[in-house]
């Protein structure tokens, strides 16, 4: 079995992103049969191991991936200042999912966002996130009847209330690839507030307008990647002053 480094798969399964700091490397040391490794000294059972591979579907998972998954648990549960939870494989699973659900709802709390924040977000994703409405019509001329109206000056949302074949004419945030390469080669060329020509799907016609992203949307979008990093960074953390003894009769 190859030897990883600690926390790659971890930062994955728990949500973090790629980070800049460099993981601790474990050091590989024999230890009994039915220990898989230690953290700090306190024991990772292999009885645990086997439960958590059982219970990520058994046999073609990945066994460093599970190993590094044991590990940060209990490097997270003796943070916390909880007995050692892998010496006790059945009462490890709740156990360590509260503890860190409530250390991630302590991060989140420490979240904040500025108005620099939110401006920097709709620069850096001017390009890559749509906010759309969309008219669905039924034919070609009554298309054209409402493009004039819009010409004219007529509200969207108005004549979407009134034309439009779908009740739900605010599509929210739309990312490249979602819509039919044909349509996104129309509307995302659209500068904001702008509205499309009559888009033939073959089944329907429609017409888009582009609006601004919506800034409760931006705000927790911007939270979502500020704990990323913060969950990354306090993992990091951790790693940095544990040490981690890896059984090398059972992992090579």
């Amino acid at each position: 079995m190859r030897k990883v480094l600690i926390f790659f798969s971890v930062l994955l399964l728990f949500g973090a992103g790629c980070g800049k700091k460099e993981a601790r490397q474990p050091s590989f040391k024999p230890l009994p049969l039915n220990v898989v490794a230690q953290v700090n000294g306190k024991n990772i059972l292999k009885s645990a191991f086997d439960q958590k591979l059982r219970s990520l579907g058994g046999a073609g998972q990945n066994l460093d991936q599970i190993l590094d998954l044991l590990i940060a648990e209990e490097l997270i549960v003796q943070n916390a200042g909880k007995p050692s939870s892998m010496e006790r494989a059945s009462e490890a699973g709740q156990l360590i999912q509260q503890i860190i659900n409530d250390q991630k709802e302590r991060i989140r709390a420490k979240i904040q966002v500025s108005r620099e924040d939110i401006d920097a977000y709709l620069q850096r994703n001017e390009a890559s996130r749509f906010h759309l409405l969309v008219i669905v019509l039924s034919d070609q001329d009554k298309a054209r009847m409402v493009i004039n109206e819009l010409n004219q000056g007529a509200d969207f949302v108005t004549l979407a209330k009134q034309y439009s074949l779908e009740r739900e004419f605010d599509l929210g945030m739309v990312l490249p690839g979602v819509l039919d390469p044909e349509v996104e080669e129309t509307v995302f060329k659209l500068k904001t507030y702008g509205f499309s020509p009559v888009v033939s799907t073959g089944v329907d016609y429609r017409i888009f307008k582009r609006v601004p992203l919506n800034e409760d949307f931006v705000n927790a979008e911007i939270k979502s990647e500020k704990f990323d990093q913060a969950w990354e960074d306090w993992l990091a953390k951790l790693r940095s002053s544990a040490e981690i003894i890896i059984n090398s009769r059972l992992f090579k």
